[in-house]
């Protein structure tokens, strides 16, 4: 089986997202736990980390998730990957976008 480059890039974006998960979620809670402890903040949000391969997504091929969700749209595979249908709660994230 052939291995196009639009596959390699895909694949090696979805390792560097699993490989950057615990960095940015360490880094993120060193720089903002101490603000966090002033404000009154218990504990701070995991970190989302999101890939998109904008030549994996095509308007005119939506793609139906596991929960229902018809995802359409780049942006909408974005919102989705934060946060599934509970987009409106976000926090922290990490996006990696290749064209």
């Amino acid at each position: 089986m052939v291995i196009t480059n639009q596959d390699r890039v895909g694949k090696a974006m979805e390792l560097l997202r699993v490989g950057l998960a615990p960095f940015v979620e360490r880094e993120f809670k060193s720089f903002h736990q101490a603000h966090a402890a002033d404000a009154g903040v218990k504990s701070l949000p995991t970190a989302k980390c999101v890939v998109l391969v904008g030549n994996k997504i095509s308007p005119g091929n939506p793609v139906t998730k596991a929960d229902g969700t018809v995802v359409r749209t780049l942006w909408g595979e974005l919102a989705y990957q934060l946060g599934g249908k509970k987009f409106k709660e976000y926090g922290p994230c990490l996006i990696l976008i290749d064209e």
